[in-house]
C-alpha cells in the first residue's frame, strides 16, 4: 500500500468516517507542523470524537500562532478528561501565561490525571499566583502521594519571590501538617534562598514535635 500524502491526511482529518482515522490523521498531521494543516486541525477541535479531540490539543501544543491558544482554552473546558488531560499538556508545551486561569481551574477537577497535568503546565506560566495555588492544593492535598509528587516538583521549577513568602508562611504556621512541612522544607532547599527568614524558618523547625519534620529541617539547613 502506498504512503499517504499530506492531502490524504487533510482529507481523512475532515471527513474519514472512522473516528481512529480521523485521530491518527490529527497526529500524523501535528507531527509535520506545516501551516497549512492549521485551519483543519483548528476545525477538528470540535470533532465529535473525544478521541480525536485529544489527538487534536497533542497536535496544538507544537504550534505557535496565535489563534491556537483559544483552541486549547476551549480544550481544557472540554467534557472528555483525555480531552482536558492533552489540552493541559498543550499548554505546558506553549507555556502560554494567558492559559492560566483556564489551568487553575482545573486544579478541581475530578480526574486526577487532569490535575497532575494542569499542575505540571502551571509550573511553566509566569503568573504571580501559581506558587500560592499550588502551596494552598498542596495543603489540601497533604494525604495524595502523588500529588504532592507533582506538586513539589512544580514549585521547586517555579521558585519566584511569590512561591518563597507562601513557603515561609505556611512553614511558620502551627497548624500546617508535617507531611507538608516537610515537602515545603524540600522545596526551599531547591529554592535555595540567601535570606536570613528564609534560614529562621528553617532553624525553628529543628525543634518541631514531629520528628520527620526535625529531619527534614535539619537536612534542609544544610543546603541553604
Amino acid at each position: 500500500m502506498s504512503e499517504l500524502t499530506f492531502e490524504d491526511y487533510l482529507r481523512n482529518l475532515r471527513d474519514h468516517p472512522d473516528e481512529g482515522v480521523r485521530a491518527n490523521a490529527a497526529w500524523r498531521l501535528g507531527r509535520t507542523r506545516d501551516h497549512r494543516c492549521l485551519a483543519a486541525l483548528l476545525a477538528a477541535a470540535s470533532d465529535p470524537s473525544p478521541a480525536v479531540r485529544a489527538r487534536v490539543m497533542e497536535a496544538l501544543g507544537s504550534r505557535r500562532e496565535p489563534e491556537v491558544t483559544p483552541a486549547i482554552a476551549q480544550g481544557l473546558h472540554d467534557a472528555d478528561p483525555d480531552v482536558r488531560a492533552m489540552a493541559a499538556r498543550a499548554a505546558a508545551l506553549m507555556a502560554a501565561t494567558e492559559l492560566t486561569p483556564h489551568l487553575f481551574d482545573l486544579l478541581a477537577d475530578p480526574s486526577e490525571r487532569v490535575v497532575e497535568e494542569a499542575i505540571q503546565a502551571l509550573a511553566y506560566s509566569d503568573h504571580p499566583e501559581v506558587g500560592p495555588r499550588l502551596i494552598a492544593l498542596l495543603r489540601a492535598q497533604a494525604d495524595n502521594d502523588t500529588l504532592c509528587y507533582f506538586l513539589r516538583q512544580a514549585l521547586k521549577h517555579r521558585g519566584g519571590a511569590a512561591t518563597l513568602e507562601v513557603v515561609l508562611v505556611t512553614l511558620s504556621d502551627a497548624a500546617t501538617p508535617p507531611a507538608v512541612c516537610c515537602d515545603l522544607l524540600e522545596v526551599l532547599a531547591h529554592m535555595r534562598p540567601s535570606d536570613a527568614a528564609a534560614h529562621a524558618a528553617v532553624d525553628a523547625l529543628t525543634a518541631h514535635p514531629d520528628e520527620a519534620v526535625r529531619q527534614m529541617a535539619e537536612w534542609a539547613r544544610t543546603q541553604l
